[in-house]
Order: C-alpha cells, then sequence, then structure tokens
C-alpha cells in the first residue's frame, strides 16, 4: 500500500507548525492535488467492460494500461493491485463501486483518488485489422468526495497491411492507447480550481475561474468551504452545494446555485465537476442542431423565403420598467432596470446589453449609455449613484453570415456614467446585441468592395460616447422609454437622538431632514424584544404625511397613544415619490418593498409618570390600542406590572 507523503524524522512541534502554516489556506494538501503540481497517489479500480465480450481480457489488460498510462504521466503514483484487491476484500467490496464506497475504499488506502472507468465498445475490423475502442475514465477526489476530473475518447489503430485476423494483439494496442489518450485529455481538460469573488443581491455568483481556464457554459461545479472542527481538533472541507454556469468570459464566469444548495460566500473554492461523455455529446449534438437551424435561417433568406426588413433591429424590441430600489434600512438607493428579453428567436443569442439614461428624449444616443454588459439572460440592471466618466466596455461574438458562414462579431463602447442626482427624474431605455438576421443584399448597384467594407461597422456617436458594433445589423431595436423615475435619498433622522434614554412616554416628538424629490413620508416605530423591522413587530406608524419641502419635518405621537415607561424602542423614516412605481426594499433578507427606509434608530422611556391623583381607579381610562393592535390588554397587563 502507497502513502504518498513527504515525511522526514520530525518532532511533534514541526507538524503542529505545518498545520498552522498550511490552516489559513484552508485545504489539505490533497485537496490541492487537483491542481495536479504535486504527485497524487491513486488506486484504479477494475475497468468495467461493457462491450459485450465477456471475455477478462479486455478488463485486466485496459486496468493494466490505465494504471501504467497515470503512473507514467509523472502525476499519479498508483498502488499495486495486490493492496487494492486485498482492501476491497478487508471491506466487502466488489466492483463496479458506487461513489460513496469509492470514497470509503479511498480512505481506507489512505489514498486522494480513486479511478474507476468504462470500455463502451471495442471492434476489430475483419478485412483491415483496425481497432476502435470507446473508452471513459472518472477520477473521484476522496477528500472532496467529488468526481472532478475524467475524459471520453475514441481511438481507432490504423489497418494492417496483411492482416490475418490476430484479433488479441490489435485489442491489446488499442486498448493501450486508449488508456494512454484518456489519461493525456483528462490531464488537458483539468478546470484549475478557482474561488467565489462576488454573490449580488439576484443570486448571481461571479467566478474567479473563466474560458482561459476551460470553464464552458453549462457546466456544474462544486462549492466547498473549510471549517474548523474543534473536537477533531482539524480542518474539514465542507459541501456546500453546487452551481450551474451561465455565461463565460475568458478571467471569470457566472454562475446560479442549483437548487438544495446553501448560499455561498465570497472565498469559497469551487472546482468544477466532471461532466460525462454522454452529457457532453448530447451538448455538442444540440448545438450541432442550432448551427444547422441558422445555416437554414440564413439561406432561406437568401432565396427570398423570409420577408426579412431592413431595419437595424432583426429581432422585437425588449421591454423594461424601472424602480428605486434599496438594500437594508439606510442603505444608499439605486434605480433598477427590469428587463425582459422581448422576442428573441431561438437560434439566436444574446451578446450584449446596453443601458441609457436621460431626462429627456431622445435617449437612444451613445452619450445617454450609462451601462452595458455581456450577460446573455439578464433580469436586472443596477443604476448606483456613483458617478465613473472614462468606461469602457467590449465584447465578441460569432454569428451566420448572409452567405451561410461563420462570422466574427464585436462590440466597442466608450461612454461616461455621470451620477445620478437627488430631486431629478430620469427615463431608460434598453437596448441588445443579437445574432443579426442578415437582410438580403442589394442586386447590382456596383461598388461591391467599398460597400461590404463600409457596411461592416456601424459607428455612431459624438464626443463623450462611441459605440461600435459589428456587423451593425446585430444592434436590436432599443426598448421605449420607461419612467419617469426619481432619484431620491432616505431621511436623515434626528431627534430623538439614537439610543437616547430620556424620552417621556407619553409626549415624543420625532424629527427628520427630509430628502429633495421624496413627497410622501410615514413615522414607524417597532417594539421589543429586538426592534427588527422584518419582524412585523410595529406598535406605531404615522398617517402618510406629505413633505415639507427642505425645512425640518416634524410629527407629535398623539395623546391619545403611549409609549410603556422604561422601554426601549426602534424608530425609522420612510419616503417614497407619489405617483411613480413602488419602491423595492430588501431589509435583513426579507422584500418589504413600498418605502425606501432611513437609518434605524433607538430610543429607551423614563418611568411612565402617574395617573392624577384625583381620577379614581375604577375611573381610570383603559390604554389605548395601537393601530396594529399590539398592545390590548396584554398591553395594559404589561403596563400594570411596569408600575
Amino acid at each position: 500500500m502507497y502513502q504518498i507523503r513527504r515525511v522526514p524524522v520530525v518532532k511533534p512541534l514541526t507538524l503542529f507548525v505545518a498545520v498552522l502554516i498550511t490552516f489559513p489556506y484552508g485545504f489539505p494538501s490533497s485537496a490541492y492535488s487537483q491542481t495536479f503540481t504535486e504527485v497524487t497517489s491513486a488506486a484504479v479500480l477494475p475497468i468495467q467492460d461493457a462491450t459485450g465480450a465477456e471475455s477478462l481480457l479486455v478488463a485486466e489488460q485496459v486496468t493494466d494500461a490505465v494504471a501504467l498510462a497515470l503512473d507514467g504521466s509523472g502525476e499519479f503514483r498508483v498502488i499495486s493491485r495486490r493492496d487494492l484487491e486485498a482492501a476491497l476484500s478487508d471491506m466487502g467490496l466488489k466492483p463496479p463501486l458506487m461513489d460513496g464506497q469509492q470514497v470509503r475504499l479511498g480512505n481506507h488506502l489512505r489514498v486522494d483518488k480513486v479511478v474507476s472507468g468504462v470500455v463502451h465498445e471495442m471492434k476489430v475490423n475483419s478485412r483491415t485489422g483496425q481497432c476502435r475502442v470507446r473508452l471513459e475514465i472518472k477520477v473521484m477526489d476522496v477528500p472532496l468526495k467529488a468526481i472532478f476530473d475524467g475524459a471520453m475518447v475514441d481511438v481507432e489503430t490504423r489497418p494492417i497491411p496483411g492482416w490475418q485476423g490476430q484479433d488479441e494483439t490489435v485489442a491489446n494496442e488499442a486498448l493501450r492507447l486508449a488508456a494512454e489518450e484518456a489519461v493525456t485529455e483528462m490531464l488537458r481538460r483539468h478546470v484549475a480550481r478557482g474561488s467565489v469573488l462576488q454573490i449580488d443581491e439576484f443570486g448571481t455568483i461571479l467566478l474567479s475561474i473563466g474560458l482561459n481556464e476551460g470553464v464552458f457554459r453549462k457546466q456544474r461545479m462544486l462549492i466547498v468551504r473549510p471549517d474548523w472542527n474543534p473536537d477533531l481538533e482539524k480542518v474539514e472541507i465542507r459541501d456546500v452545494g453546487r452551481i450551474e454556469v451561465f455565461h463565460t468570459e475568458p478571467r471569470f464566469s457566472k454562475a446560479k446555485a442549483l437548487a438544495g444548495s446553501q448560499w455561498p460566500q465570497t472565498g469559497d473554492k469551487v472546482y468544477a465537476l466532471y461532466t460525462p461523455g454522454s452529457v457532453v455529446r448530447q451538448m455538442e449534438h444540440k448545438q450541432h442542431i442550432t448551427k444547422s437551424l441558422r445555416l437554414g435561417l440564413a439561406f432561406a433568406m437568401l432565396a427570398g423565403v423570409l420577408a426579412i426588413g431592413l431595419s437595424s433591429g432583426t429581432t422585437g424590441p425588449p421591454s423594461a420598467d424601472v424602480q428605486i430600489a434599496q438594500e437594508g434600512a439606510g442603505g444608499t438607493p439605486y434605480i433598477r432596470v427590469n428587463t425582459d428579453r422581448g422576442f428573441v428567436p431561438e437560434t439566436s443569442q444574446v451578446h450584449a446589453w446596453l443601458f441609457y439614461r436621460g431626462e429627456l428624449e431622445p435617449l437612444a444616443e451613445p452619450d445617454n449609455i450609462v451601462g452595458a454588459t455581456s450577460q446573455a439572460r439578464l433580469d436586472t440592471y443596477a443604476d448606483d449613484p456613483a458617478a465613473r466618466p472614462g468606461e469602457t466596455f467590449s465584447t465578441s461574438f460569432t454569428y451566420v453570415d448572409r452567405s451561410g458562414a461563420q462570422a466574427d462579431g464585436s462590440v466597442e463602447l466608450t461612454y461616461d456614467d455621470p451620477a445620478l442626482m437627488v430631486g431629478s427624474s430620469y427615463y431608460y431605455k434598453v437596448q441588445r446585441v443579437v445574432d443579426p438576421i442578415m437582410p438580403q443584399p442589394p442586386i447590382g448597384g456596383g461598388g461591391g468592395e467599398e460597400e461590404e467594407e463600409t457596411a461592416g461597422t456601424a459607428q455612431v456617436g459624438p464626443a463623450q460616447g462611441e459605440l461600435t458594433v459589428e456587423p451593425p445589423e446585430a444592434l436590436g431595436e432599443p426598448s421605449r422609454a420607461v419612467g419617469p423615475v426619481t432619484y431620491f435619498e432616505p431621511a436623515i433622522l434626528i431627534s430623538p437622538s439614537n439610543t437616547s434614554g430620556t424620552v417621556d412616554p407619553t409626549d415624543v416628538t420625532f424629527e427628520w431632514m427630509p430628502s429633495d424629490g421624496a413627497d410622501e413620508y410615514q413615522v414607524q416605530v417597532y417594539g421589543p424584544p429586538y426592534g427588527d423591522i422584518s419582524s412585523g413587530n410595529l406598535v406605531y406608524q404615522s398617517p402618510i404625511l406629505p413633505s415639507t419641502g427642505p425645512s425640518l419635518m416634524t410629527h407629535t405621537i398623539p395623546s391619545s397613544f403611549n409609549f410603556n415607561g422604561e422601554t426601549t424602542y426602534w424608530w425609522v423614516v420612510v419616503n417614497r415619490k407619489h405617483g411613480e412605481a413602488q419602491p423595492l426594499a430588501r431589509i435583513s433578507g426579507q422584500d418589504l418593498s413600498g418605502w425606501i427606509y432611513s437609518d434605524k434608530w433607538s430610543f429607551t422611556t423614563t418611568i411612565a409618570p402617574p395617573p392624577p391623583p384625583s381620577a379614581a381607579a375604577s375611573d381610570r381610562p383603559s390604554r389605548p390600542t395601537s393601530r396594529s393592535g399590539f398592545w390590548g390588554e396584554r398591553g395594559r397587563g404589561f403596563g400594570e406590572q411596569q408600575r
């Protein structure tokens, strides 16, 4: 039994220091074996023969060939067959093994990887002596309990002159070549480990690896997180869940969490899960069908079967709506543009989105562009108030041109994103760059080469903004202008001051500074035990108060309502613009849309004053019930106990 470790004779203190050094990285050395920079210990299970030949020779020979190919790669050290068979016998296991059994076996053998595989096909041509083999191998990562690497290859040997029907010889050669090719392909397709860079409020997960590292669309990945186990006094790798990539760039990717997965955190590690060969073939087949449909569409246009207008938009314009939004009480608001793809044929792709902002028409000019993204499927765009001058954006794509050939397209954009001004109202438009449905070229007219070269670029815009789309037909129609939406900020609280402990429960006046642009306000007070806005423990809310302009606003609690004495309360002031789309607000992870929230302040009431001496106990008025019905009889009992 092999255990790949460099273990010199050291004192326990040295081992402790080594653990402290590696602990910040969050992974034991075996987890780093995914980078293939060190020799990795592995066990090769008997390769399964699915050819129907029912010959033990196929399974044994291909297993030995895979073990030799792994050992010869310089990346793996394979344990002996004798040690493997002894472990299988001790554990009462018989191949093929399920994933959990492979992990148990790997832990028993103390190896980093367990390799399994299947020979799906092996055929010998009786006339030429050529042998065809289809082999698939998969590698289970024992510490992380998942399959990250593998390959499926098809190998065919060369024809043999004067072939005499020696099947065994060509079969051995084909199996050896297939094993070597599978190991080479697995190492070549290995995706490096990455990490989670960012998670936005809409659940989009930004990853640190992309096309350059071999990440592809629809690839699934495992998210893991190191946790310190105080009972075992070691770092354990926890499976957080699975994600699926929906967009890739050379240096990063975007993904969504799959159902049942936990919410990832920034810094979590991600590993690309192995995609079975059958799934890859299905994806390739789907892509082939899509390309065929595009070719058919192109030829149909050339034949005049489809009537395509000569406008720059080849598909229906997208639709959109806007609203002011906020994350967390007191958070800086932004303007959220909600998008819809509109009509896009199934054979087309969206390659970029452009966002325009302005106070007046026309909007669809480069000077009005305030954002761009290459995300294909986009639901929302967040226009935050910060100014970003001199922004640049570029992306490239492929499409089918009017001749039916694959061509390259691109978008180049330079723009300024001016700051949102408090009190100003804005309109927005959305535009896409899509696969162009090329119009039929005009017949005759001369100037062919010069006209073709000129038609290859659509460059628009003067000073501040410049947009270049090639081919110009890829620039779709803009949406209608949506809005207006007014940008404003949360109210600024003034009194009672935060954590104040001298508030008379029978006489409370709230003061705040309004924001230009918002014309409706409301005071909301939340009660114990935590004063959490999202808990719904609302004990008082004022009527809707119209704005008084830039001057200080106040609201005094009516005499019919008293707070409890010696009790801590929390208060906010919410605001909005009458007649516009309802603001979107997420407070403590919950949707509390309808208002923009100020900071949350607290105050503590003093001892409640005693009732007037002339009033008899039987004539004492009961405590008024709040709008929320919080107090009632329970509230009076609580108040009596306070006294």
